[in-house]
């Protein structure tokens, strides 16, 4: 290839080339089900077979809906509003993401949010949930990554 050139001088020149690709409808890969494929050991938890189960879950049917539910409570009942947050009028959403293992318990926490208080805070509610049943994926334990958001709004 010859290089790009600007003013006489060679410059780096991004392309892309759109590639496209098309399933004969009598394809038997048009018929893949998501659950089939195989993950390492962690599987997210949009697709995982058996979703993780929070403490006081474990008799109701929509395991996925309840584990949502007792989540927004802890975070709502643990909820502290950092003072030196309000005085200085930070406000904003706070990204978290954890990983529940295959053990049940909260590791790895990543947040990212318009301000460490804010993140700190976050940080401390997400340590404060229970132990939990793990998730499965085709009847074995495996990690579930899971994110939520926080919301910071003063009044």
């Amino acid at each position: 290839m010859t290089p790009g050139k600007q003013s006489g001088k060679p410059v780096n020149v991004p392309f892309s080339i759109p590639v496209q690709f098309k399933l004969q409808e009598d394809s038997d890969s048009a018929n893949v089900d998501d659950k089939k494929y195989i993950y390492d050991n962690d599987v997210p938890f949009s697709v995982v077979d058996e979703v993780p189960i929070f403490p006081g879950c474990e008799d109701v049917d929509d395991k996925r809906a309840c584990f949502n539910e007792k989540i927004q409570k802890h975070i709502s009942k643990h909820f502290n509003y950092p003072k030196a947050a309000i005085d200085a009028n930070i406000e904003g959403r706070v990204s978290s993401m954890f990983m529940i293992s295959s053990e049940g318990t909260i590791e790895n926490i990543k947040m990212r949010g318009p301000d460490k208080l804010l993140e700190d805070e976050v940080e401390r509610i997400i340590k404060r949930l229970p132990q939990m049943t793990p998730g499965k994926q085709s009847g074995k334990a495996v990690n579930v990554p899971f994110s939520i958001p926080v919301q910071f709004k003063l009044q």
